[in-house]
C-alpha cells in the first residue's frame, strides 16, 4: 500500500523514482515505513514535494531544492539528539552554501551544459543523504512523543 502512495504522490512524470533511484534501500524502506504513520508520512510527503517540484537543470531550479533542503537541515539541527548528529547536520550546511554559491555563478552567461550537469548531481547527492536523515528523524521523534505522550 505504501508504494501505491509513494507512484501518486508526485504527479511529474519520474521525478519521484529518480529520487528513490539515488537513494538507499535503506532510504526507502524508511519511506514505506513513514507511510504507516500518518504524522510522519505528512511531513516526509510535504518535504518530498518540495524537493521535486523544483526538479530542473536551471541554476534557479537548483538554488530553490538548495533552500528546501535547508529546511530539512534546520529541523535536523533543532531535533539532533547528540554531537554526531549535530556535527553531521552542520557539514551538510556548509556543503549546500558551497553549492549555493556554485549556482549562483552558473547563472552568469558562459556556463556550460556540463557544470550545470555536474552541480545538479552534487545537490541530488546531497539531497539524498539528508532526506534520507530527515525521514530517519522525522520517523524517531513521532516515536519519541509517542512514547512520551503514552
Amino acid at each position: 500500500m505504501a508504494t501505491k502512495k509513494l507512484t501518486n504522490l508526485v504527479p511529474k512524470g519520474n521525478t519521484l523514482v529518480n529520487l528513490a533511484m539515488t537513494m538507499s534501500p535503506f532510504a526507502i524502506a524508511l519511506i514505506r515505513k513513514a507511510a504507516d504513520n500518518p504524522e510522519v508520512w505528512q511531513k516526509v510527503q510535504e518535504q518530498i514535494l518540495r524537493l521535486v517540484q523544483h526538479e530542473g537543470d536551471t541554476p534557479e531550479d537548483m538554488r530553490r531544492t538548495i533552500e528546501a533542503l535547508r529546511e530539512q537541515i534546520g529541523y535536523l539541527t533543532d531535533s539532533a539528539d547528540d554531537d554526531a548528529e549535530a556535527k553531521q547536520a552542520e557539514t551538510w550546511a556548509k556543503q549546500l552554501e558551497q553549492l549555493d554559491r556554485a549556482a549562483a555563478l552558473l547563472m552568469a552567461p558562459g556556463a556550460t551544459r556540463k557544470q550545470k550537469k555536474t552541480l545538479r548531481k552534487k545537490i541530488g547527492t546531497l539531497r539524498a543523504d539528508i532526506l534520507k536523515a530527515f525521514i530517519a528523524e522525522v520517523d524517531e521523534d513521532a516515536q519519541k512523543e509517542g512514547t512520551s505522550g503514552a
